[in-house]
């Protein structure tokens, strides 16, 4: 119950200034909501928690995008090389949604990770990182984010370093699941199946002998 009320209260920081009605100003200068405002910032709560009309795509993003586009059925990758997996993310509500986007990622995110059809593991730091949020009640530095209806956000790199030893040669799936609100409900993107190759021995060598 606490953590529901304190999740509520953070929520109506950030979010009060975006609403649309016209806060009440006493004769000491103190402002005060008005009923409208109070009535936005719990719908925008419920929504956050309860995100049924949020949608979240997940991408894979080469490191050259002159080249190849986002996808979410990428090409083989050779171990060791370059890795980008980003969330794309809409909605369809009527009105805009105001969230706390975290810096920690370990926050608010919860990625899977499946080779040959076995989960992988986190690593030991990046499961002690998901104990210490369970038990925490949702705070840290961030920074308010807007999502207007009908339109798509790239949100920032999942890094897979953050969660997972190095990954090895396999047929690997990946799906990302994430919540809007600290107590809120989790939301999980498409899964993107990618092909991590072994490092050919002869790279960077001369094909031929002088």
């Amino acid at each position: 119950m606490l953590r529901s009320i304190f999740s509520y209260f953070a929520l109506f920081l950030f979010s009060i200034t975006l609403v649309n009605a016209q806060s009440k100003i006493n004769e000491q200068g103190v402002r005060y909501p008005t009923e409208e405002e109070l009535a936005a910032s719990k719908r925008m709560a419920e929504r956050l928690r309860h995100p049924t009309l949020i949608r979240m795509r997940l991408l894979w993003y080469p490191k050259d995008p002159t080249q190849e586009q986002p996808t979410d059925t990428p090409p083989p990758i050779e171990t060791g090389n370059f890795m980008d997996f980003r969330l794309i993310v809409s909605h369809t509500y009527p009105e805009h949604l105001v969230y706390w986007q975290f810096v920690d990622p370990y926050l608010d995110v919860r990625p899977e990770l499946l080779k040959d059809g076995d989960i992988v593991s986190y690593t030991k730091v990046a499961n002690e990182n998901v104990e210490r949020t369970e038990n925490s009640v949702g705070t840290g530095s961030g920074a308010p984010s807007e999502l207007l209806p009908g339109k798509e956000y790239e949100w920032s790199s999942v890094r897979l370093e953050e969660w997972y030893k190095p990954l090895g040669p396999g047929r690997y799936q990946l799906t990302i699941r994430r919540r809007f609100a600290w107590d809120g409900d989790w939301l999980e993107s498409n899964p993107v199946i990618f092909e991590i190759l072994p490092k050919e021995k002869n790279a960077g060598k001369s094909a031929t002998k002088p």
